[in-house]
């Protein structure tokens, strides 16, 4: 997304009762495309419903108030499984991509670890973010296409950038290091920036 293109939901938590109606709403300031994920505790975030598209869960549909410039995600009849962490998202469409090289990594406390990111496009640089179950990603480092590393780094992490691959090292491995880990890059596009994100499980 540009600087100009910001998504935001109306609240962070949102409580309801077995069988409510529930709607949860997002405004924005411009878009085309528009969905809403779904994410458990040490799962990736799963599709629920995008614009122009059938539904792909029973029970959730979508909302679209142009006007207002908002989106809601209504669900029919709340279960306790649909306890979990929603995204609202805008898409963007580009050539440019980046994908873990594994979706998941096992390890003994303390070994070293490395998560790879394969990536192509015009990379401005790269990050990385973990996220632990019922939290929001948290940043953890950053890296420039030319090797520059943002200060401050993590203890025990260090970071490496190849042509098209871009490596998390995390030394002397921990329990607390268990997480879902995002790698994703900014690129330059027409003076802007753009995001994309994947991730990894440790």
């Amino acid at each position: 997304l540009s600087s100009e293109e910001v998504i935001t939901p109306y609240t962070d938590v949102e409580v309801a009762s077995e069988r409510d109606r529930v709607t949860l709403s997002c405004n924005y300031t411009s878009g085309d495309t528009l969905q809403w994920y779904r994410q458990y505790p040490k799962s990736a975030p799963q599709l629920l419903v995008m614009e122009h598209m059938p539904a792909t869960t029973p029970g959730f549909s979508l909302n679209h108030d142009k006007k207002a410039k908002r989106m809601d995600l209504e669900i029919s009849s709340a279960e306790v499984t649909d306890s979990a962490l929603y995204y609202c998202a805008l898409s963007v469409s580009f050539e440019d991509d980046i994908n873990p090289t594994r979706s998941m990594v096992g390890v003994v406390e303390g070994d070293t670890i490395t998560l790879s990111c394969s990536y192509t496009g015009s990379v401005n640089n790269l990050q990385w973010y973990r996220q632990y179950p019922r939290s929001k990603p948290e940043f953890l480092i950053l890296i420039t296409k030319s090797g520059y590393v943002q200060k401050p780094v993590p203890p025990r992490l260090s970071v490496q950038v190849q042509t098209d691959r871009v490596d998390l090292e995390i030394s002397s491995a921990e329990v607390t290091d268990s997480a879902l880990y995002y790698c994703a890059m900014e690129l330059t596009v027409t003076g802007n920036t753009t995001s994309s994100y994947k991730n990894q499980t440790v």
